[in-house]
């Protein structure tokens, strides 16, 4: 939620990996005033982390009245960039997901992966093998896997054209995943499936 000396201005969904701020015109946020560099900082989202860099503008970037260079910003975080103030306001529902999920890990834990059903390569098989990652290229369909022990999960990140799981759009908001789940893309079908492990 960006304000003006306490009043409110605009509000703005961070729903990109990158988000910039400053007062030109290209910014995904513009705070149209000569306090505020034209490129003054950029919000950098990586799973359910949301951090601000400042981008060496004149005037700083300060969180919570401290002059910083990056910094985490948490649920009601706020930063100060020349006379506005922006409030950070975590969506609810999308946050909603991660702390119920259940978090186990087997003995001998099990890989997951992506088998493609459609598209290029044909068969090619894409491992999950980090917490957070993010499968696809800018321009098409960027999916977001989370994983927490056992469990993982899925969301829409960025692209023209909302993937479809098992037949149902999907949003910002994350889904389990279970095995057999299949993901149509804008670039083509994908399958989400279990490696057990060797002698299991």
């Amino acid at each position: 939620m960006v304000s003006l000396d306490g009043k409110p201005q605009e509000n703005y969904s961070i729903n990109r990996q990158r988000t910039r701020i400053g007062r030109w015109n290209g910014n995904d946020i513009v705070l149209n005033d000569k306090s505020v560099s034209g490129a003054h900082a950029v919000l950098i989202q990586s799973g359910s982390r949301l951090e601000i860099e400042d981008l060496g503008s004149r005037n700083g970037t300060f969180v919570a009245g401290t002059r910083v260079g990056r910094m985490n910003l948490d649920d009601g975080g706020i930063v100060s960039i020349g006379d506005y103030t922006l409030t950070l306001v975590a969506d609810r529902t999308a946050m909603a997901y991660e702390p119920t999920m259940l978090v186990r890990s087997s003995a001998i834990a099990r890989k997951a992966y992506l088998q493609r059903l459609g598209g290029i390569p044909l068969g090619e098989e894409i491992d999950l093998n980090k917490v957070v990652m993010t499968v696809g290229r800018p321009g098409e369909c960027v999916l977001t896997f989370i994983r927490r022990g056992d469990d993982f999960a899925v969301r829409f990140t960025d692209g023209p054209i909302a993937p479809r799981l098992n037949g149902i759009t999907l949003t910002e908001t994350p889904v389990r995943l279970n095995a057999g789940d299949v993901l149509e893309t804008d670039t083509g079908r994908l399958q989400f499936l279990w490696r057990e492990p060797v002698g299991a």
